[in-house]
């Protein structure tokens, strides 16, 4: 089945020819080229909704401190400065819960700044007059400055708006560079999926790029209108499609749905989100599920891509600060081992091997040499007492001395200090097929260590139930990642390094 995938992947992108987007083929071509290029991590929607808010918290607060040092002096050992400091506190929090109520920081309610004006003054406005009047029932008004009130309310609408149109045209220009656009693939070839893609044509808008329709009936007629287009008949090449080209949503149509598991099946083992357009979603079970929209269309999302936004932003920051103080620390006892290798026996003293990664894409693993070099193109798994192993390999073994020099593919961006081992290639060959949702365990960064290491599962993994178990660990972790777990991996690993269990 993996065999097949990749073949169909090299068939679909070796050609240069992608399914074009209905309607406007040319465009397309050019938008998804265009996004190719594009940095994928620069922005997130999740990352712009969160700098929209800290905008908006120092305009309310700067304002109404700003219109406060105008109107009074610097006293802050004065009754009338705390007053109006814990007012401006409160009335900032109150302003910044109604916008987020009033769904003014979800993505689509930012690039559409006029539609906000009214929410923005309702809300402000709402927030002015329940501090006049609660001020009165605290009989507290006299110590109000009613000239600093209306001043920040005037100064803070009126910013707050020219900041969402500022926000309207940074990120249309991001939009029209590729920078926020989501790759959708829509499935389903019906009259559904047509007024989906008559929709976003006629929305033009910049921060989607329809890549094509993968149409899962090919001796039906299409309801689609395209021109040049090319569509697909199969899963395993909506798969291949995904993997090759950072495809961001997958939408499935009504007229799919009797394949729905089957998609959704394969579709977890990739970063993408999982929508269904339809009337009937009662027979379906998923561990999560919310209703959306796309293009004003409403969709049921089925699955999610895991670490996005600012939790990925987070973690990248994590290990790549981790990683170099590491580096630093211990940088002189990497050249002592790579020196003492040297010595031991013949070979370079790094052993380097093609494994697979994010989403599946091969990279460069980097490890301290622990075998004699004539065993080097061997992949079977090191064994207790294994003959091709060194003296000093022996040793570093033992203590995960030789996984250091993966710190370089952490700093590189290839791996993170925690998340699923990476196999060796003809592991993943073995197991794929036996092991459901196996490649599940791509969805993120494979790590130097990880939540199924720390659970008695590191080592050779021998047996088909033993592979098992790891890969429920590491789904279980890409599922419920967090800051605190990655730190309770961390000290972990540090005791499971001590104890040596499963260590040679």
């Amino acid at each position: 089945m993996y065999e097949s995938r990749m073949a169909a992947a090299e068939s679909v992108t070796d050609t240069g020819q992608y399914p074009a987007v209905p309607g406007h083929p040319a465009e397309g071509k050019h938008r998804a080229d265009r996004s190719a290029r594009a940095s994928r991590l620069s922005l997130s929607r999740e990352m712009v909704s969160g700098l929209v808010l800290l905008t908006d918290a120092i305009i309310v607060l700067g304002t109404g401190f700003a219109v406060f040092l105008l109107r009074f002096e610097w006293a802050p050992q004065t009754p009338s400065f705390v007053f109006h400091l814990s007012t401006l506190l409160i009335g900032s929090a109150l302003t910044l819960q109604g916008f987020h109520l009033a769904g003014l920081y979800r993505f689509e309610s930012i690039i559409e700044p006029a539609r906000q004006i009214k929410r923005v003054v309702l809300v402000c406005g709402l927030v002015f007059v329940s501090l006049i009047l609660l001020a009165f029932a605290l009989k507290v008004s006299a110590s109000f400055s009613r000239v600093w009130m209306f001043s920040w309310f005037a100064c803070q609408v009126t910013l707050v708006l020219l900041a969402r149109m500022g926000w309207d045209v940074l990120l249309r220009s991001s939009g029209q560079s590729g920078k926020l656009t989501r790759k959708i693939a829509v499935v389903g070839a019906d009259r559904q999926a047509a007024d989906l893609v008559s929709r976003i044509s006629r929305m033009r808008n910049p921060w989607i790029d329809l890549v094509g329709i993968f149409d899962h009936r090919p001796d039906n007629h299409s309801a689609v209108s395209t021109e040049d287009s090319q569509q697909y008949d199969s899963c395993d090449d909506l798969v291949s499609y995904a993997r090759k080209r950072d495809l961001d949503e997958v939408i499935v149509t009504w007229s799919a749905s009797d394949h729905l598991s089957e998609f959704h099946h394969s579709l977890k083992e990739l970063p993408v989100e999982f929508r269904f357009l339809g009337p009937d979603v009662s027979s379906f079970r998923a561990a999560k599920w919310k209703f959306n929209s796309i293009a004003g269309v409403p969709t049921l999302d089925l699955a999610y891509t895991p670490l996005a936004g600012w939790r990925l932003l987070v973690k990248g920051l994590l290990d790549k600060v981790l990683a170099l103080m590491l580096m630093i620390l211990i940088g002189p006892l990497m050249l002592l081992i790579a020196l003492v290798i040297k010595l031991d026996s013949p070979g370079p003293a790094l052993f380097v091997q093609k494994r697979y990664g994010y989403n599946n894409r091969p990279f460069s693993v980097y490890k301290f040499r622990t075998m004699r070099s004539e065993f080097s193109h061997e992949t079977r798994q090191a064994r207790r007492n294994d003959a091709r192993v060194t003296r000093i390999g022996a040793w570093l073994r033992r203590f995960s001395l030789d996984e250091l020099p993966q710190l370089f593919n952490v700093i590189n961006g290839s791996m993170s200090l925690i998340g699923p081992r990476p196999h060796p290639i003809p592991l993943n060959v073995k197991f794929a097929d036996r092991i459901e949702y196996y490649y599940a365990r791509h969805r993120i960064k494979p790590g130097i260590t990880g939540w199924a290491q720390v659970n008695g599962l590191r080592g050779e993994t021998e047996t088909a139930h033993r592979m098992k178990k790891r890969i429920e660990y590491d789904l279980y972790y890409i599922e419920n990642w967090s800051i605190v777990l990655d730190l309770q991996i961390l000290f972990a690993t540090v005791r499971a390094v001590v104890s040596q269990k499963n260590a040679y």
